[in-house]
């Protein structure tokens, strides 16, 4: 939970969550709710779950992993696990190079590992 009496000393200009369902959606709300955020750009496999994103006000726009790669500051990653080689592939070629990513994943040895295969020197 966010301390709203915690002066807030940095903002996330851009962010974008790929996997818009409970837990990067929660991810986005919080961000929102502490004001903490300019824009929100949700990445997805359907449209379904986007499409209520954004009816709900988490997200403000859909976006592909290239454009959420050269548009945010900060990358949620939110979607299963084992997806993230292929997403890390998907982002790289249009990464900013001060992007930070960061995930919601259940396990870190994985997600480390693929980040270092995917993004090699990038990664860390």
């Amino acid at each position: 939970m966010i301390n709203p009496e915690v002066q807030q000393t940095s903002r996330v200009g851009v962010l974008a969550v790929v996997g818009v369902g409970l837990i990067g959606g929660s991810f986005a709300a919080a961000l929102r709710k502490a004001g903490a955020v300019d824009r929100v750009l949700g990445v997805g496999r359907t449209p379904g779950p986007l499409a209520q994103a954004r009816r709900l006000g988490l997200i403000d726009e859909v976006a592909t992993l290239a454009q959420a790669a050269e548009q945010a500051d900060l990358i949620f990653l939110a979607t299963p696990v084992g997806t993230f080689p292929a997403v890390l592939e998907g982002l790289l070629p249009s990464l900013k190079p001060a992007t930070v990513i960061t995930d919601g994943g259940s396990t870190k040895a994985d997600v480390v590992q693929a980040a270092y295969g995917v993004l090699g020197s990038r990664a860390g």
